[in-house]
């Protein structure tokens, strides 16, 4: 199995956990998206930048991109919001916006990366 197998394996569980499923037209670019960030990290401090990235490859504008991903995070707050705070590690105050998702969400699958790796 390839790392970029591996990480996929892990996104997938990791969105179905949170009530994410491919139903959602937002799933594969978010996927996508998650890959990208975690391949450099810097790429949230350019978040404006990833959507249009992300838009392109999936035929669609960042402002509808961005909007299925506020959906998804809807999703997971109301679905499973407690998981949503764990991951967290910390009590969120409100559902996320789609870049704190994107962040939150990456930041789970590195440090899984990383505790595997000890």
């Amino acid at each position: 199995m390839t790392a970029e197998t591996l990480r996929e394996d892990r996104i997938q569980e990791l969105l179905q956990r949170l009530a994410i499923t491919r139903s959602y037209a937002a799933y594969e670019p978010l996927k996508t998206t998650l890959l990208m960030v975690m391949e450099d990290e810097n790429r949230l401090r350019r978040i404006t930048g990833l959507y249009v990235q992300v838009a392109a490859l999936y035929g669609t504008t960042p402002e509808a991109l961005q909007r299925n991903f506020r959906t998804l995070a809807e999703v997971c707050w109301r679905e499973e919001r407690r998981s949503l705070c764990r991951m967290a590690r910390r009590e969120l105050s409100g559902r996320p916006h789609p870049g704190e998702l994107i962040e939150l969400l990456s930041t789970c699958l590195i440090r899984w990366e990383q505790e595997r790796a000890l």
